[in-house]
């Protein structure tokens, strides 16, 4: 399997090919060659040159070409398309559980989503709150807040309650006054616009009011 990771930052490059890697080592059905670029002219230059790939992951947001743009230079160059990924490893690393991919400083961090208990985004910033009373921040995120949860929305136990806000429903401990008690004893604020559909999953969970 070929694989094309292109990201302006050499420390996410670095990364996502020891992601790869390590992913690929313990799999002998799967070999993979990894190609890396921080250019993505230069990608497409070696598309137009019938160098294809099987994975494309690219950090869509640190080049001047858009999205779209870059996903038709692969689609006009390349029969074996599986797909444009800006983190194709969320299901990879971690083996059978998938992963949330979060930008940081020092680079890549993997997180499960069973360790996720709630997300807030502040100033563009995402801070991830795990169990065991961790954070994690992350790098500013160009996408918009929707964009960045998405995957975990459509896992199915994450839920948004605020604009800013989205919760883990299997560490919900009680609803409070306009918010929702998590396991670790912080309290979420619950907006009302999405109070309703947080109201319902509670019930259907078992979750009472705070006493």
């Amino acid at each position: 399997m070929r694989i094309v990771i292109c990201d302006d930052n050499p420390e996410v490059l670095r990364e996502l090919e020891r992601l790869f890697l390590k992913y690929g080592g313990s799999r002998s059905d799967a070999p993979f060659e990894i190609k890396t670029s921080s250019d993505i002219s230069v990608l497409l230059h070696r598309m137009q040159q019938k160098e294809t790939a099987d994975i494309y992951v690219l950090d869509t947001a640190s080049s001047q070409m858009t999205g779209i743009d870059m996903e038709n230079g692969i689609r006009k160059n390349s029969s074996k398309m599986l797909g444009v990924l800006e983190y194709a490893l969320s299901r990879m690393e971690g083996g059978k559980e998938a992963v949330y991919l979060v930008k940081t400083k020092g680079g890549i961090e993997s997180i499960p989503y069973s360790e996720i208990e709630f997300i807030e985004n502040v100033s563009r910033r995402l801070e991830v709150h795990l169990t065991g009373h961790r954070k994690i921040t992350s790098i500013y995120i160009r996408r918009s807040f929707e964009e960045e949860i998405r995957e975990l929305v459509e896992a199915g136990n994450f839920i948004c309650t605020h604009k800013s806000f989205l919760i883990n429903m299997d560490y919900v401990r009680a609803l409070g006054q306009n918010a929702v008690v998590m396991e670790s004893g912080i309290s979420v604020p619950v907006s009302r616009k999405y109070s309703l559909d947080v109201k319902k999953k509670s019930v259907f969970r078992g979750i009472g009011r705070e006493r």
